[in-house]
């Protein structure tokens, strides 16, 4: 390498050298002497480019001989960085032999090592760990005793628990039929219109048995309290979870009326015609049961279907005589009188299932029997009056009613009874009896103005006011303003006649002016419902002078259809103006 170095500079100085000479020899002759010869010029010129050119080619072999030297070095180089590698390599692996040698050679001293140590260690503690294992052993004998200590308790514990549980569930289930039962023991026929809604004008037609009203059914789950609701639910609950082959008919009517108090009674329909099927049903059971589904067909509106669940119970048990059954097949027979006229416009065929009634229960002695005939001869006689205009026919089934039941002391048939007189009262009225009205209303005022019934009491108040109209009407002001204020002393401001009684003493024409029945009216409750007919009192009013007739007829007006305080007392100004 130093040679290559030394051979550039060599090269660089003789070139360097060789021109400046030529230079400095002839500047001073050129100082000297102005001008040089050009055959002189050009013949060192030529010695001069010939010394140069064998000068290159001395330095142009010298160059290529190195060039080959260099060559040879570099692969004897290459050869000897191969062969350090393969040694390299070689060392390695002996390296790495070496080392797995020591490794497992140091491992196996280690083990012998340790393990002799171990040896000793255990030889010298041998007695303190074989007292101690003992003393572990002692205490895990300890534990193992007080698991199983604990698990006597805790199986104990689980088997009071499961007691408990089942004695909760049996008592839930027990509650809940006994709420069954309680619902089940409602009336069983479609409800008249709400006993605290008094009828319209006795004078015109009685609406206590309206049979275009008979929208509900008593039957119906009644209004139960919130723990009641949820006892109910829960019991339901928990028998869904009963296997269907292992449900009881306690258990299908449970369902049956948690599904009707949701509202579903097309799912309580299903479940008693299960129950019908249960291991344990009974004539009684059978017969309650397809009433039940009757009337949820009756709520659901196929009326027709009721028609026939009614005659499979009628048929089914045509002939028992079995108490519970026998009024099951009368409460059948009252709905389907009342489904035929009032839903399927039979009035016809509604009369004939009462008198299929009476005719089959005519000497029963069983009290809800009893009550089913009433009932049916009560509508019997509404229908014969609104239906086929046969006053005569509905004063004879008012008669049959009281003769038959009248001396009865069970209240379901005394308010039957108290219906009849109202009903023979209003027929009568129709046709022109006045003295055979009276009569009535003071026969039922003398029989029931005392009774322990709410609803017959109701009736009785109704009776009255009715009767204070008629006298009113036909023209006994001298009887009829005493009964008016007899029927104020009984009432309140919580029923219809407080205000209408007060209006009837204003047209009487007594001391009482308009701002007295405005006042009455005003004070009248919120939630009362003028459902009075004004019919009958027409040709009073017609016969009454100006401005008194306007003004009797914006109180009419006010009680029979707007209701609104504020436009009646605008049509009192209009006529006072």
């Amino acid at each position: 390498m130093r040679r290559v170095i030394g051979l550039f500079i060599f090269l660089f100085m003789l070139m360097v050298g060789v021109i400046p000479p030529v230079y400095a020899v002839n500047a001073p002759e050129e100082a000297k002497e102005e001008t040089v010869s050009k055959d002189s010029f050009d013949a060192y010129k030529e010695l001069a480019d010939t010394k140069l050119d064998a000068a290159k080619e001395s330095l142009q072999k010298d160059i290529q001989n190195f060039t080959t030297r260099v060559e040879g070095q570099d692969k004897r180089i290459d050869q000897l960085n191969s062969g350090i590698d393969h040694s390299l390599a070689l060392l390695g692996v002996l390296l790495v032999l070496a080392g797995v040698i020591s490794f497992f050679s140091f491992r196996n001293a280690a083990r012998k090592q340790a393990l002799d140590e171990v040896k000793a260690w255990f030889a010298e503690h041998e007695q303190s760990l074989s007292d101690r294992k003992q003393d572990l052993t002692n205490k895990m004998d300890g534990f193992n005793q007080h698991i199983l200590e604990l698990q006597k308790q805790v199986h104990d514990q689980a088997e009071k628990i499961r007691e408990m549980m089942k004695e909760l569930e049996d008592r839930l289930l027990a509650e809940s039929d006994e709420l069954v039962k309680k619902i089940s023991a409602s009336p069983q026929v479609y409800d008249s219109p709400k006993a605290d809604a008094p009828p319209l004008s006795l004078l015109s037609h009685i609406r206590l048995h309206n049979i275009d009203s008979y929208d509900s059914l008593k039957t119906d789950v009644p209004l139960l309290s919130q723990k009641e609701a949820a006892l109910l639910a829960k019991a339901a609950d928990k028998t869904q979870h009963k296997p269907e082959a292992d449900r009881t008919f306690a258990d299908w009517n449970r369902l049956a009326f948690a599904a009707t108090k949701n509202n579903e009674k097309d799912r309580a329909i299903t479940y008693w015609e299960k129950a019908l099927n249960a291991p344990d049903v009974d004539d009684s059971k059978i017969a309650k049961t397809l009433l039940n589904i009757g009337m949820a067909w009756y709520y659901l509106g196929k009326y027709q279907k009721v028609i026939e669940v009614y005659d499979q119970l009628l048929d089914s048990f045509s002939n028992s005589a079995v108490p519970s059954v026998q009024e099951q097949c009368a409460i059948a027979l009252v709905n389907k009188g009342m489904t035929l006229g009032g839903k399927l416009n039979d009035p016809q065929g509604e009369v004939s299932a009462y008198d299929e009634l009476l005719q089959r229960f005519a000497v029963s002695l069983v009290p809800s029997v009893q009550e089913q005939c009433a009932i049916a001869l009560v509508n019997k006689g509404v229908t014969l009056v609104q239906k086929f205009n046969n006053p005569r026919g509905a004063v004879a089934a008012y008669d049959e009613l009281l003769q038959r039941f009248g001396d009865s002391t069970f209240l379901s048939l005394e308010e039957q009874c108290a219906k009849a007189l109202i009903g023979k009262g209003i027929t009568l009225g129709r046709m022109g009896d006045l003295a055979g009205v009276v009569a009535c209303y003071d026969e039922l005022l003398a029989r029931h103005s005392q009774s322990g019934n709410p609803a017959i009491r109701k009736l009785c108040q109704s009776a009255e006011a009715n009767m204070a109209e008629l006298l009113l009407v036909s023209g006994g002001n001298t009887e009829a303003i005493p009964k008016i204020r007899q029927v104020l002393e009984r009432v309140d401001a919580t029923n219809q006649e407080f205000a209408i009684m007060h209006f009837l003493l204003w047209l009487a024409g007594t001391d009482s002016s308009v701002s007295n029945v405005l006042t009455a009216i005003r004070a009248s409750s919120s939630e009362v419902q003028f459902t009075w007919d004004w019919t009958e009192i027409r040709p009073l009013v017609d016969k009454l002078p100006e401005p008194r007739k306007t003004q009797t007829e914006c109180f009419i007006a006010f009680f029979g259809q707007h209701h609104d305080i504020a436009t009646l007392e605008q049509c009192l100004v209009a006529v006072s103006n």
